[in-house]
């Protein structure tokens, strides 16, 4: 990946040193960069990490992890937490970092179920609207309380 200065004309590559495939940058409302990352150049099927850098500083927050594989992500609407899925136990489900620039910071699972989380639309509060499917239904939306994981359908 790389960052272009429009002010000087410059670019700089943001992963120099890592080989693997990056993908899906994105920035946090307080400045830090998360993307994507997987290890290897050429292994596809690569475990997929969560990145972040601040202040030239990269931490890998899923490294440490060898059973999480991100699927997608969001920022929270404070900067602080990255909202995630990745498969657990067959199915896709919500989990969250928080971002202090720790190398081992504590992943949470939020959702458990016989259903996939397939994606996160966004966040008011405490709460996350995502899309949900099973074996049995088309994806609908849901509200999740990032607290408790409780989900509540919103569409039918």
């Amino acid at each position: 990946m790389y960052a272009y200065d429009i002010e000087s004309g410059k670019t700089a590559n943001l992963t120099e040193g890592m080989m693997g495939y990056d993908l899906n940058p994105s920035f946090s409302t307080n400045g830090a960069l998360a993307w994507l990352s997987m290890k290897r150049d050429g292994y596809e099927a690569d475990k997929q990490d969560i990145v972040v850098m601040k202040d030239g500083k990269k931490v890998n927050l899923t490294a440490y992890r060898d059973d999480i594989h991100v699927s997608s992500y969001k920022w929270s609407d404070d900067g602080n937490y990255i909202y995630f899925v990745a498969p657990i136990n067959g199915t896709e489900q919500l989990f969250s970092v928080k971002y202090n620039g720790n190398n081992k910071p504590e992943i949470k699972q939020i959702t458990k179920g016989d259903f996939d989380i397939t994606g996160i639309m966004g966040q008011s509060g405490n709460t996350l609207v995502v899309s949900r499917t099973d074996m049995n239904h088309a994806a609908e939306l849901y509200t999740v309380d990032i607290l408790s994981g409780a989900i509540k359908q919103l569409t039918l």
